[in-house]
């Protein structure tokens, strides 16, 4: 081969390369087009929009970012529970575990009845670094399903002093105290051996953790099985409410009053929206937004809110149990004009209800 030959054999593959970078970096840059316009639609809680932009983002290429996991939360705003619990999986499997895929994945599994598996996460998730106190919410809700009230209302006093009204408000109706005192946990045993009532034991995940069962991280949780124990938790949380009754007549835990009556609004003769919970039915509604639902669909889309004191609503989140509509299109609509509501401010740092979309038929 002469050395015009190797010359121009030579150029061809750097144009080659040169047009391969290129379309390489306009894939690239094109994807992360979509991304931000995927990410656009999470924050204005266009969750089914969101789900189909993430979608075809991880078509083309699965490990994008976070693409996985924001379509997981959507699906899980969604009440899509297996499809987020796949999808956490999925993003885990190549990006490891941190807090958040522990608290997506132990809220989906939670959501799915799977509660060993669920508090398996949970627990994991309770490290020193724990930024958010509604795992604490949700590792509660299961001890009490479990019957374990000492260890709800431990976890739930834990999330109340970061800073949660949710873990405030189930510790105050369930434990009869806002702030329960926490012991040590040797001190919590040496109490119950000698029938003595007080202050809630510290429980940490290696102390109720148990050896794994099955491969879906099912676990044996310690004293789960013992009913003996669940009576004599029961017994001491009667107690406790007893001896912490006046504090709650003083009102010095700051939360509104358990006050369910209901504010109804008419949108218009087909959609009536039902606002209610710790006295939120009497917090003057301040904006209501424009509502049109193009659904023939009959029943209701009940969103649990949470309104800061400046009168913004802060979280919405799907009321399953509530709900007689679980249509995507409906949901998300639901749940995005829910967060558009503004009401008067007031002295509570958060105020949690819920709100119902109440779709009728017209004669």
């Amino acid at each position: 081969m002469t050395n015009t030959m190797k010359k121009l054999v030579l150029l061809f593959v750097g144009v080659i390369l040169v047009v391969v970078m290129t379309k390489a970096q306009d894939v690239e840059n094109e994807l992360g087009f979509k991304y931000v316009k995927a990410q656009y639609l999470m924050e204005t809680e266009r969750y089914e929009d969101a789900i189909k932009a993430f979608t075809a983002i991880i078509k083309e290429n699965s490990a994008y970012e976070d693409a996985l996991l924001q379509r997981a939360k959507a699906k899980y705003a969604m009440a899509a529970y297996k499809g987020t619990k796949k999808d956490v999986l999925a993003y885990a499997s190549t990006n490891g575990i941190n807090e958040e895929v522990l608290m997506l994945l132990g809220k989906a599994d939670y959501k799915l009845k799977n509660e060993d598996a669920a508090l398996n996460s949970l627990l994991t998730a309770t490290g020193p670094v724990l930024s958010d106190p509604q795992i604490y919410e949700f590792i509660g809700k299961i001890y009490k399903d479990k019957g374990q009230l000492l260890k709800a209302c431990d976890f739930w006093a834990t999330g109340a002093d970061m800073g949660s009204s949710k873990c405030e408000s189930l510790s105050r109706k369930v434990c009869g105290s806002t702030a329960p005192k926490r012991d040590t946990a040797e001190q919590t045993s040496s109490k119950k051996d000698s029938n003595k009532t007080g202050g809630l034991g510290k429980n940490r995940a290696d102390d109720v953790l148990g050896k794994a069962k099955t491969d879906e991280t099912k676990i044996d949780i310690k004293g789960n099985d013992d009913k003996e124990n669940s009576k004599a938790d029961e017994e001491e949380i009667e107690v406790i409410a007893k001896e912490e009754e006046p504090k709650k007549k003083e009102k010095k835990d700051g939360l509104p009053p358990e006050d369910d009556s209901p504010n109804d609004i008419e949108i218009d003769e087909e959609l009536t929206i039902t606002i209610y919970g710790n006295d939120l039915g009497n917090r003057k509604v301040l904006e209501v937004p424009n509502i049109l639902i193009l659904s023939e669909e009959i029943g209701d889309v009940a969103v649990d809110i949470c309104i800061n004191k400046r009168g913004k609503v802060e979280s919405a989140e799907l009321n399953e149990e509530l709900s007689t509509i679980k249509r995507p299109s409906l949901v998300s609509l639901a749940i995005r004009k829910a967060k558009d509501f503004w009401f008067e401010k007031n002295d509570y740092k958060e105020q949690c209800g819920v709100m119902v979309f109440k779709k009728v038929a017209t004669e």
